[in-house]
């Protein structure tokens, strides 16, 4: 994965009372081209997995999908 892109969406939704309530989700573009978008609950765990997908990168180790990850074998192309 030459140009990987990594992102975080922070959303703050208005609450009844005045308030907000804060939801993060976080972005990673991965070598079969698609960005996979994960609800983030603690910012430091997504600190820790960029680091860990960062490395592997600068290692020049291919990244795999969650789908190659688990079962080994690439995931069928579904074309909507």
């Amino acid at each position: 994965m030459k140009n990987s892109i990594f992102h975080i969406l922070e959303i703050d939704i208005p609450l009844n009372d005045g308030s907000n309530k804060r939801y993060w989700y976080g972005s990673v573009s991965s070598d079969d081209g698609v960005i996979k978008m994960m609800k983030i609950n603690d910012i430091k765990d997504w600190e820790s997995f960029i680091q860990r997908r960062s490395s592997r990168i600068l290692e020049k180790n291919k990244i795999l999908s969650n789908y190659e990850e688990i079962f080994n074998k690439n995931k069928p192309n579904v074309f909507f």
